[in-house]
């Protein structure tokens, strides 16, 4: 059977709290998933609310295309929205 979550659950720091926080047990590897996405495959900070408000729309009409997902992902990482990153990973896994 196909894994295909209705829902996901954890526990993560807002982008603001993110910042303020100087240490925690996960806050090395998030700092280098920032820093490796961002050397990547940058997108403005200014534009990134813009950039993820169009390609949810673009991921709404086509549900089955991955890369808009995985865009969508890109763009929540370096906005620091990993809950929403996460999720729109695991969208990719049930197409």
């Amino acid at each position: 059977m196909k894994f295909r979550p209705n829902a996901f659950f954890g526990e993560f720091l807002s982008r603001e709290d993110e910042r303020l926080v100087m240490e925690y047990w996960c806050k090395a590897a998030n700092s280098r998933r920032l820093e490796m996405l961002t050397k990547n495959r940058p997108i403005r900070p200014e534009s990134l609310s813009k950039k993820i408000d169009s390609l949810k729309k673009l991921a709404r009409l086509e549900p089955r295309d991955y890369k808009t997902k995985v865009e969508l992902a890109h763009a929540y990482y370096l906005y620091q929205d990993v809950a929403n990153g996460h999720y729109q990973y695991g969208q990719v896994m049930t197409i």
